[in-house]
């Protein structure tokens, strides 16, 4: 079994976010409106793929990591979620 990694399309957002969504929102509890936030449309987002269908999923956002452990977007640094 090999898993492909590469970085997502615009066509494939859709699936990404599915597959978050199911993973945070259905299967975490995440609320559904801070799940998805405005750093997705700046970040790249990275697909595992095995035969073909997403089995995961992370972005790659520019900024660091505070003390308390939130993102603060536009710092220097650059994190994977």
């Amino acid at each position: 079994m090999t898993v492909q990694v590469r970085l997502a399309g615009p066509d494939d957002l859709a699936a990404a976010y599915a597959l978050r969504h199911e993973v945070f929102v259905l299967g975490q509890g995440v609320p559904p409106e801070l799940e998805r936030d405005e750093l997705d449309m700046a970040a790249d987002h990275a697909l595992g793929l095995l035969d073909g269908r997403v089995v995961g999923t992370g972005r790659l956002v520019e900024g660091r990591i505070d003390e308390d452990g939130r993102l603060v977007p536009g710092t220097a640094g650059a994190v994977a979620t």
